[in-house]
């Protein structure tokens, strides 16, 4: 595929200052006109991505990094390239190195879908009033060998690549300048832990919320992101977990299939992979469908799991006493663990104990949110020159 720019410009980009005025304004605009279109009830990603937009968001992300003896400045040009799996996940990371005053180009996967074209189309339509920043923030789609690709990494500041491990590794192997900074977002396994006492003990209200936020944050990619939880932690005593179990599953597949968010071929995919999963994993046990959705009991975390699981719609389960258990089990892979019907003193105490694993520790619902602060990483610190300024 040629160099294709998405959305043209006849305006040269320049640096600016971190966090400037009109680069709010035009995050303001992007998430009104984004929220504004009816077709985006259908896309949660961007519904989602509206949201964080919102002008009081991106001044809070201002005020979380201010400090009085450190000024941030621009790196200068920074290269993302995308993942597939989540169409606008582009947008988050481009934005936060455009508020840090950057000149962003960011390839899109070949295979983007139709929350991608709808942002694109809003980007687009921004043009005009926002030159500058739409000068920088330039989205291209091109072969990873493109000449134009290849001329600009030798010149970037930094480069920002999300993916599979082999296609980070594949992108990896063009240089940069010695200089310039690199970041990957690679493959990440999210966990979800649930109380099992408390669930079988909450009342309509607090499990239709509880079913509802699950939902939200597993189902929306079909599993697909990072963030979605491939794995249920069920804490508590065996006769309650099982019953957590019973009353849980079918409530969250009738949820599921009313929205109708799994389609056949995804349903297809999951049972395929739990059997592939269940051959290549000896701690994985009994296979059990419940609608569109496909449970596989095991009897620990293991890397095998992070190699075959692909989501749509497939969760491991793993029965634990304590939430201790949990702990000797976690790797670096381990992203985002959403938690419900714990004790927050509880949950702090245990998370003190956890060194490796687990970049971020959210309530179910909460899952899907993009921060700043993301795989461990502080965004605004890592798209910016930190300068200390001592009076």
């Amino acid at each position: 595929m040629s160099w294709t720019i998405l959305n043209p410009t006849a305006t040269a980009p320049k640096v600016n200052h971190c966090f400037a005025d009109e680069d709010i304004s035009y995050c303001q605009a992007l998430g009104q006109v984004i929220i504004r279109d009816t077709e985006v009830k259908h896309y949660p990603d961007l519904v989602a991505l509206g949201f964080w937009l919102r002008k009081a968001n991106m001044l809070t992300i201002k005020k979380n990094n201010e400090s009085k003896h450190i000024l941030l400045r621009p790196l200068g040009v920074v290269f993302h390239s995308s993942p597939a799996n989540v169409d606008s996940l582009f947008a988050y990371s481009s934005i936060i190195s455009l508020l840090c005053g950057n000149i962003n180009i960011i390839r899109l996967s070949n295979r983007t879908g139709g929350s991608s074209e709808i942002l694109i189309d809003k980007i687009n339509s921004l043009a005009t009033q926002y030159p500058q920043q739409n000068a920088r923030m330039q989205l291209v789609k091109c072969d990873y060998q493109a000449p134009e690709l290849l001329a600009l990494l030798k010149n970037v500041d930094a480069r920002i690549l999300w993916g599979g491990e082999q296609s980070i590794q594949a992108q990896r192997a063009t240089p940069i300048p010695a200089h310039a900074r690199e970041f990957t977002f690679s493959h990440k396994y999210s966990l979800c832990v649930l109380d099992a006492q408390t669930v079988v003990r909450a009342d309509k209200n607090q499990f239709e919320k509880l079913v509802q936020n699950f939902v939200k944050d597993q189902i929306t990619f079909s599993q697909q992101a990072c963030t979605s939880a491939k794995a249920v932690i069920w804490v508590g005593e065996t006769d309650q977990i099982h019953q957590a179990k019973q009353i849980m599953w079918p409530a969250i597949t009738t949820k599921v299939d009313t929205l109708q968010t799994m389609s056949a071929s995804e349903h297809y995919t999951a049972l395929t992979n739990a059997q592939l999963l269940a051959i290549n994993d000896t701690s994985l046990t009994a296979i059990n469908q419940t609608g569109s959705l496909v449970r596989i009991q095991a009897s620990k975390l293991t890397a095998t799991q992070l190699q075959y699981h692909e989501g749509n719609g497939l969760f491991i389960e793993l029965d634990l006493a304590n939430l201790n258990d949990l702990t000797p089990m976690l790797m670096p892979y381990h992203q985002t663990v959403s938690h419900w019907g714990f004790e927050q003193s509880k949950i702090s105490q245990w998370h003190q104990s956890v060194l490796v694993g687990v970049d971020r520790l959210v309530n179910v619902g909460q899952g899907i949110n993009f921060d700043e602060i993301w795989d461990g990483l502080n965004l605004v610190h890592s798209f910016s020159r930190t300068i200390r300024c001592e009076s």
